[in-house]
């Protein structure tokens, strides 16, 4: 887990999107936008935390194995 890069990209259904226009997308303000944390593994995003998944990992037919995470904020 880490905070975001930019220009990352995420993969949606249809190809790859751009970090950035997902979270303009979802209305993630301008100033919390740094602060994003995401879950990767070494094929890039899995998950942008409370926001978005990545398309590859949602849990389709041929899934075998399924990584559950729990994610609490804490101040």
């Amino acid at each position: 887990m880490r905070n975001r890069k930019a220009g990352e990209k995420v993969r949606i259904k249809n190809g790859v999107k751009k970090l950035k226009e997902i979270l303009i997308e979802k209305k993630v303000p301008a100033n919390e936008r740094k602060s994003v944390l995401v879950l990767y593994d070494r094929d890039g995003i899995l998950w942008i935390l409370g926001i978005y998944r990545a398309y590859r990992a949602f849990i389709k037919k041929n899934t075998k194995n399924i990584l559950k995470v729990e994610f609490e904020h804490t101040s």
